[in-house]
């Protein structure tokens, strides 16, 4: 009985581990490489935690340092960036940050103050981000408008539809209101003749 009870807890707790697994795979990360020519770090993206509103997108940036770089009192080995691209106005503003030490513990985080975006300028790691996120907003855009037409087009179609069909009853009423239709002879009342 035992053994039998100690197969079920087995089984019990691979099911709990497994489920645990699979719900941390599908909340995490899908960290996109962005390639930079001259700064040796590795630097990416969250695919999976992207927001577009109008011409902004908001996202997560992962850095990895090649060397470990100081900061207060401790090395910093990586670090993630809340941040806001405004794609039209070629702006950046930074939202929060948190920072890691080699070790992998947390060192910092900091929310930033909501000031005024920086602009971004040309050739540096900003514009890097700018040129592949962006390239989202606008993919987004194009669709939001191919969505909108087909819906315009959709809803044209089926209001010229709805016209003709009132067009062709009003057209059937009209021409059985002039054309009236001969009345059905009156049923033949008398006596059967033989």
């Amino acid at each position: 009985m035992a053994n039998g009870q100690s197969r079920t807890k087995r089984a019990l707790l691979l099911i709990l581990t497994c489920l645990t697994a699979a719900s941390s795979v599908a909340t995490a990360a899908e960290w996109v490489k962005i390639h930079t020519a001259a700064d040796p770090n590795l630097y990416f993206y969250d695919r999976s935690k992207l927001f577009l509103n109008d011409d902004e997108i908001t996202y997560w940036k992962k850095v990895i340092f090649i060397t470990p770089q100081p900061f207060k009192d401790k090395l910093i080995a990586s670090a993630l960036y809340r941040e806001r691209i405004h794609c039209s106005e070629h702006t950046l503003k930074l939202i929060s940050y948190l920072l890691y030490t080699p070790a992998g513990e947390l060192f910092e985080y900091a929310p930033t103050k909501e000031g005024d975006p920086a602009p971004i300028i040309p050739d540096s790691l900003g514009d890097v981000f700018e040129k592949a996120l962006c390239t989202l907003v606008r993919q987004k855009h194009e669709e939001d408008r191919q969505r909108a037409e087909a819906k315009a087009k959709a809803e044209a179609a089926e209001k010229m539809a709805a016209e003709e069909e009132a067009r062709l009853k009003a057209e059937a009423e009209a021409t059985a209101a002039t054309n009236p239709q001969p009345a059905a002879p009156p049923p033949d009342t008398s006596a059967p003749q033989h």
